[in-house]
C-alpha cells in the first residue's frame, strides 16, 4: 500500500469516527438538557447566533460526510488500480 492509500484510509476511519460522536452527540447526550423553545424577546440571545448555530451543525455533518464518502471512494479507485 501506497502512502496516499494509507492517507485516505484513515481519513475515511477518522472522519466516520468524529461523524458518529457528533451525530451521537446531537441526537443522544444533547436531549438530556433539553430546555423550553428560545423566547426570542426575553432571552439575550440574538436571531441571528440562534441561526448560525443551527446552520453550523448541519454544515459540520455536512462536511464529516462528505470528507468521509470521498476517502472511502478514492480508497477504492486507489485499491482497483
Amino acid at each position: 500500500m501506497s502512502l496516499l492509500t494509507i492517507a485516505l484510509l484513515v481519513g475515511f476511519l477518522v472522519s466516520t469516527v468524529l461523524l458518529v460522536v457528533y451525530l451521537l452527540y446531537l441526537f443522544k447526550w444533547s436531549k438530556s438538557g433539553i430546555k423550553n423553545p428560545v423566547n426570542l424577546k426575553n432571552s439575550g440571545q440574538s436571531f441571528m447566533a440562534i441561526f448560525f448555530s443551527k446552520w453550523f451543525k448541519v454544515f459540520l455533518v455536512f462536511t464529516l460526510a462528505l470528507i468521509s464518502i470521498f476517502c472511502l471512494s478514492m480508497f477504492i479507485v486507489e485499491m482497483t488500480k
